[in-house]
């Protein structure tokens, strides 16, 4: 099996050595501004590094596209021009679902199988063992021949069962919904307990949160958030003003006071004394659709001086 990669950014260079040993030429490598490190391990390698996208690509059976979600169609785009039919493309791009659907759709109409693959952790942690979520035309043989060359090279790849592509995309996104607001609130809070000198304190009074299965937790915060919202609401103000007054950035506490106030807003007159299940919470929060996120508005509720 011929490969190629199209960017040689952190993505590409990880997967390139392990994949330079298995196919039957040396990898055609693809990156229109490489680096200097994409440059070295190209010539160690013995791979060909050009600059754009060309007919040379149309000579290879397996195609993986390692660039960022902005030029996920346009790379698409200039796949589906070669005359490669039954090459496979998988698309490993952050890119809106329907950008990968419609490259699907491009693809597969000339002839050509496309898989949306979305990186389910760090590849600078994992290496070709990260966690790889796939969605697109599992049953095909050449898709078949290309999982098994990916299994063979490490690759860790799970199909997502009776999914089309860009439902690996949409996952990926919803992740990063969480994990990037993680991130955001960690740099919050770290910053702060740094500040007053408890850091290592707040991971001892963290370890409850440690101690429980995510998904459980997850559950129980939404279950709770509608019975315990005002509560929690006048919690949140002192934690901000704590921060404004010790001259700390504040930058994610005034959107989760928003939220907050928008749900203590919707549920005023419908106070609940039982914790629903997660599915009547959930219901429920996207029945009022947190609208009284507008109602009530985005300013501060804390004095900021």
């Amino acid at each position: 099996m011929r490969i190629g990669i199209i960017g040689f950014g952190e993505v590409g260079r990880c997967f390139a050595p392990a994949l330079s040993q298995l196919g039957d030429a040396p990898l055609l490598l693809c990156d229109p501004r490489p680096s200097r490190a994409a440059e070295d391990l190209a010539r160690d390698l013995g791979a060909s590094l050009v600059a754009r996208v060309s007919e040379d690509l149309a000579a290879c059976d397996l195609v993986l596209s390692c660039v960022n979600g902005a030029a996920a169609g346009d790379v698409a785009g200039a796949v589906a021009a070669c005359d490669a039919p039954g090459q496979v493309l998988l698309d490993f791009a952050t890119a809106p679902p329907q950008v990968k659907r419609d490259a699907a759709q491009a693809l597969q109409a000339r002839g050509r199988h496309y898989v949306d693959i979305a990186i389910m952790g760090a590849i600078s942690i994992g290496g070709v063992g990260t966690p790889l979520l796939a969605a697109g035309e599992e049953g095909a043989d050449a898709v078949q021949a290309a999982r098994a060359l990916l299994g063979r090279a490490g690759l860790r790849l799970d199909w997502l069962a009776e999914a089309e592509p860009g439902d690996a995309a949409s996952l990926k996104l919803l992740r990063s919904v969480f994990t990037k607001g993680l991130e955001a609130l960690a740099v919050e809070c770290l910053v702060a307990a740094e500040h007053f000198g408890v850091r290592r304190a707040l991971y001892q009074v963290l370890a409850d949160v440690d101690g429980t299965p995510l998904p459980e937790f997850l559950e129980m915060l939404v279950s709770t958030h509608l019975v315990h919202a005002e509560r929690r609401l006048a919690e949140i103000e002192q934690a901000e003003l704590q921060l404004r007054n010790a001259d700390l950035p504040v930058r994610l506490l005034p959107c989760v006071r928003s939220l907050f106030g928008a749900t203590t807003a919707a549920m005023a007159q419908e106070r609940l004394t039982e914790t629903p299940s997660p599915d009547q919470a959930l219901k429920t929060l996207k029945a009022i659709g947190l609208s009284g996120a507008r109602a009530a508005g985005e300013g501060s509720a804390v004095d900021p001086g």
